[in-house]
């Protein structure tokens, strides 16, 4: 299956190198193929080097897009650490 979501990053800093850490170590829970979409550029969502390439700052809208058995839980996880700001007080 594929699911995609469209999400708001609402974390202060945007993607940078600890939300993107948090990104993949969730995303590697999961079998499917993961990917985030940003201005026409696609990342692996299981590679902190490729997710920090993408460089969305705070208040960018972003598209997880996750293909495979558990797709659908992957997408609902990762929508849930973003809405959670990636663990980040700010």
């Amino acid at each position: 299956m594929r699911y995609s979501k469209k999400i708001r990053l609402v974390n202060q800093l945007g993607i940078h190198l600890k939300a993107a850490a948090a990104f993949v170590m969730t995303a590697e829970k999961f079998k499917s193929d993961i990917k985030i979409k940003y201005n026409n550029i696609v990342a692996d969502g299981k590679s902190i080097l490729s997710i920090l390439g993408l460089g969305a700052p705070y208040n960018s809208k972003i598209e997880i897009i996750a293909e495979g058995v558990d797709a659908r839980e992957a997408i609902m996880k990762l929508e849930e650490l973003i809405k959670n700001k990636f663990g980040e007080k700010r």
